[in-house]
């Protein structure tokens, strides 16, 4: 074995060692039947800008309908919707062959 193929072994090992540590210290992932998407992280998903997506996208009868949660500070929390709600609308919209 040349000196390159014993460091690529060696750095592969180390890599692949960090990796396990950092996968059992990181909390499990929320499924995405789960998740509640604010409005910046659902406009991001359908690719168009927070002010689009707000002025256009969120007000249309047929989107998923908003989740407005209590505000801790009296003041008015931004809308979220249902993760699985938005990617559904998305694949609605998918055209029929």
């Amino acid at each position: 074995m040349d000196k390159d193929s014993a460091m690529n072994t060696q750095d592969t090992s180390i890599i692949d060692q960090l990796a396990e540590a950092i996968a059992l210290r990181a909390p499990p992932p929320v499924p995405i039947e789960k998740q509640v998407w604010n409005a910046k992280q659902c406009a991001a998903y359908i690719g168009k800008s927070y002010q689009t997506f707000m002025s256009y996208y969120a007000p249309l009868p047929s989107f998923p309908r908003r989740i407005n949660f209590p505000s801790t500070s009296g003041g008015r929390p931004g809308p979220m919707w249902k993760a699985i709600d938005v990617i559904n609308w998305v694949f609605s919209h998918q055209e029929k062959r």
